[in-house]
């Protein structure tokens, strides 16, 4: 599975939870937590703030 390098990893808190996306639309409603390069890295951080802040973590949006 090829996973892009040259586009970074969106982690938006969303109304439903949290969201790691590789599109650059920006969901409705949402604010971006923060912007990283590396996928192993994001999927962390996705799960680190769904947890902290008691979310679910929604969804992988975007081609891998």
């Amino acid at each position: 599975m090829a996973i892009p390098t040259a586009k970074p990893f969106a982690i938006y808190q969303t109304s439903q939870g949290i969201e790691l996306r590789t599109e650059q639309e920006k969901p409705t409603d949402s604010e971006l937590i923060c912007l990283v390069s590396h996928y192993q890295s994001a999927v962390r951080i996705a799960r680190q703030a769904a947890e902290t802040r008691h979310q679910p973590l929604m969804s992988f949006v975007g081609s891998r």
